[in-house]
């Protein structure tokens, strides 16, 4: 392959791709004029094209000389039945002798093939029901290295000219560095592979016409095979073994199966990614990507999607600024999963963000927006929560569309729900007079809980009764920082297997008066994927810092704005807003983009696979050392990471 070429117009020059793990050669039986039949041999796959001319010279010798034996039996008037005849041969030209094979049960007639075809027919099950990547390697790890003995698996896709790593196991951290992103433009065994090409390397070295890889650890066998999707070659297996292997030719057969079916269930979850991701981006879309600052109101949002083999749900929330000068919080659910969820809840969004926007009150909001429910003509049905805050005398007004009340912790500890009922769903036809809305104090200090039922979702007990001991047990201890407890609280959702519908939150507290204190902010937006723009970053946090003379913490923070911004710019791939508050006894920073997955510090005591979704390694260890606090909170649209540094006191007057 020479520089410039075209992979995948290369590949198309190759014949041998094929779904079975054997080729075939036929010659004809022809003696004097007269065609007898044909001779057909199968055999492992041709590893290269010399000894394929070798078997194809021996095959037409095998032919002639069987045409002119049976032009005998014609000769003298003996009948030759037209039933074939299979005769098993073994071939002792090939380039080793295997190994007795170690398949089966001692003893018991005919259990190797038995056996040997039990691990495939065990893998085709497990790899129907996988619905995500870890679950197919997963089922690689039990039907392939254990029966085998690999040392290591790796599965790799195959995207414009390059290899990409898509799920490993075993000790494959070296070779899943030297696989990830590896160009195929050069001679190889993964080029070779990619070409359809089943390579067996038994000794850590190939008997093939390329050169050997230097990469490759001496004296272990290394096998390559090609993962065969509808449109041709999808990816390559890597298979690692700890020591030199001869591989025996049912071991072979069975390994080219089993790469099959490989390759056919990594092609159906890449169309279930890309069903999932367009759905997920279109919920992402219709999310807030950050909460207005209210005077005399924090507030701090969580969401948490369904799992990767889930689509997703419809859960919602948001946080206006009506005309009024009063606050409206809104969070709802829309049923059912999938991209026609995700739309509904944007159109639900939408009309409650606009009545709400007019001045009209929760009760009316909600009437006004089922009316307009009716006419989308969906199916579905959702539920909503809609609050009004008026902030200056501490007043909530709340109406419901069947959604779970809002919970309330007072400054003394104490929670609550607030007593509304829930009211009918948005989209029900009903002939009743409008949702009805009711008024409740919150006093200053207090917290404010709007939650979906995926919060607590898989709970055996009361889902109000659990959500109340679940916000006590998180706002516990005097608990009054609202990131710090809605961080709690999104902790305690399920992991992603376990995990079936999404879940959002939003979290309110009134200030008390002692937290009514000004703060100033200083903001800049940086343009997508420019890395330039880290410098102006750093200078903007400099100046910002000499404004308020706060110059001893100026090294600090802009180490910490460098590797922040710089995450963001290269995973989010979005517009990045960061914000600088500055309040009596700390500087806050926020750095806010569309990537949901937080920066991980890379922990020497953190597992493999634990490194490798690591961002990039030490630069989030640097900053969690010093700074005073930090931490990432999602929002449905990407994160916002937030990190706090003290202030020292002020210097007394005089």
């Amino acid at each position: 392959m020479t520089e410039g070429e075209d992979p995948a117009d290369i590949f198309q020059q190759y014949r041998h791709i094929s779904m079975f793990p054997y080729t075939a050669a036929a010659a004809p039986l022809i003696s004097r004029g007269r065609s007898l039949g044909t001779v057909t041999i199968l055999r492992d796959p041709i590893p290269d094209k010399e000894e394929e001319a070798g078997v194809v010279s021996r095959l037409e010798e095998v032919a002639t000389r069987l045409a002119n034996e049976l032009s005998q039996f014609s000769e003298s008037e003996m009948c030759v039945g037209p039933t074939p005849v299979i005769v098993p041969v073994s071939d002792s030209a090939g380039p080793c002798d295997p190994t007795p094979s170690r398949w089966g049960i001692p003893e018991v007639a005919a259990s190797v093939g038995m056996t040997c075809m039990y691990q495939l027919r065990r893998l085709s099950s497990e790899l129907n029901s996988a619905t995500g990547m870890k679950d197919v390697i997963a089922a690689a790890h039990r039907r392939i290295s254990v029966p085998f003995g690999c040392r290591a698996v790796i599965l790799s896709r195959f995207v414009e000219g390059r290899t990409w790593v898509v799920g490993h196991n075993g000790a494959s951290r070296d070779m899943v560095r030297m696989f990830h992103g590896a160009s195929i433009q050069s001679r190889g065994p993964l080029a070779e592979a990619m070409s359809g090409r089943p390579l067996f390397l038994e000794n850590g070295t190939t008997f093939y016409a390329f050169p050997p890889d230097p990469a490759l650890p001496s004296g272990e066998a290394e096998v390559y095979l090609p993962l065969l999707g509808s449109n041709g070659i999808a990816g390559v297996c890597h298979l690692g073994f700890p020591d030199e292997r001869r591989f025996a030719p049912e071991e072979k057969s069975l390994l080219i199966m089993m790469a099959n079916l490989l390759g056919s269930t990594l092609e159906r979850l890449q169309l279930t990614e890309g069903k999932l991701e367009l759905a997920s981006s279109v919920q992402r879309k219709m999310l807030p990507r950050s909460l207005p600052d209210v005077a005399g109101m924090v507030s701090a949002a969580r969401y948490v999607p369904a799992s990767s083999s889930s689509e997703v749900g419809g859960d919602w929330y948001d946080v206006i600024a009506a005309s009024n000068g009063r606050v409206v919080l809104a969070i709802g659910d829309v049923e059912g999963h999938g991209i026609d969820s995700a739309a509904v809840m944007g159109q639900v969004r939408s009309a409650v963000s606009a009545f709400a926007s007019e001045g009209h009150g929760p009760s009316a909001i909600i009437e006004r927006t089922s009316k307009l429910f009716l006419t989308f003509g969906s199916d579905l049905l959702a539920t909503c929560c809609i609050v009004c805050v008026d902030v200056a005398n501490g007043v909530l007004e709340v109406a419901s569309a069947g959604h779970l009340a809002p919970l309330v912790r007072d400054k003394d500890g104490s929670i609550g729900k607030l007593d509304t009922p829930p009211g009918i769903p948005l989209g029900v036809p009903c002939p009743q007079s409008p949702p009805k809305s009711y008024e409740f104090p919150l006093s200053p200090g207090s917290m404010l809980l709007l939650y979906s039922d995926g919060l607590i979702q898989n709970r055996q007990c009361d889902t109000e009764e659990f959500a109340l001991r679940l916000f006590a047990e998180c706002a516990a201890d005097g608990q009054d920082n609202v990131e710090d407890v809605a961080d709690r609280l999104i902790s305690g959702v399920p992991d992603p297997a376990q995990r079936y519908d999404d879940a959002a939150l939003l979290l309110v507290k009134a200030d008390t008066a002692a937290d009514r204190t000004t703060f100033e902010m200083a903001r800049l937006e940086i343009q997508p994927r420019d890395l330039r723009t880290v410098s102006t970053a750093r200078k903007f946090a400099r100046n910002s810092l000499r404004t308020w003379q706060l110059n001893e913490i100026s090294d600090d923070l802009e180490i910490t704005v460098s590797e922040i911004v710089t995450n963001a710019l290269i995973h989010a791939g979005s517009d990045v807003d960061m914000r600088l508050y500055r309040y009596p006894d700390r500087v806050r920073l926020e750095v806010r983009d569309s990537d949901s997955a937080p920066p991980i510090p890379s922990s020497f005591s953190m597992s493999e696979e634990g490194r490798s979704k690591a961002e990039n390694g030490r630069g989030m260890v640097i900053v969690e050392n010093i700074s005073g606090s930090w931490g990432s909170s999602p929002n449905g649209r990407g994160k916002t990471v937030w990190i706090e540094f003290l202030t020292p006191p002020p210097e007394p007057a005089g």
